[in-house]
């Protein structure tokens, strides 16, 4: 195998890999804000015109009950840390994309 159908092999697999990761986070940022997918469930006009799904009715929520919220004061130790703590994502975040970057440059020479 030559090195340029090597190169183009792995980038290939790297390309399906992150696809099917994307999907596969997705289903699961939905699946935890609105709750398991059901299969065939959700779309019912996969199933036929003769096929009847149950529906149900979903419980009404009770309203919340009111609460007093105390301004947070200027520039608290959690705030502080929060902040750094960004920061500190940013910064790790923009080493790790030159690191790739870099990375796949040494893999394409």
């Amino acid at each position: 195998m030559s090195r340029f159908s090597r190169q183009v092999l792995i980038m290939v697999l790297l390309i399906v890999f992150s696809i099917f990761f994307g999907v596969d986070l997705a289903t699961r940022g939905v699946e935890r804000i609105q709750g398991p997918v059901a299969g065939t469930a959700a779309r019912p006009h996969l199933l036929g015109p003769d096929a009847q799904t149950p529906r149900q009715e979903a419980p009404k929520p009770k309203p919340p009950a009111p609460h007093k919220v105390s301004p947070v004061s200027g520039d608290t130790l959690i705030n502080r840390i929060a902040n750094k703590t960004g920061d500190l994502l940013q910064i790790i975040a923009y080493h790790g994309i030159k690191w790739v970057v870099s990375f796949f440059s040494g893999l394409m020479r």
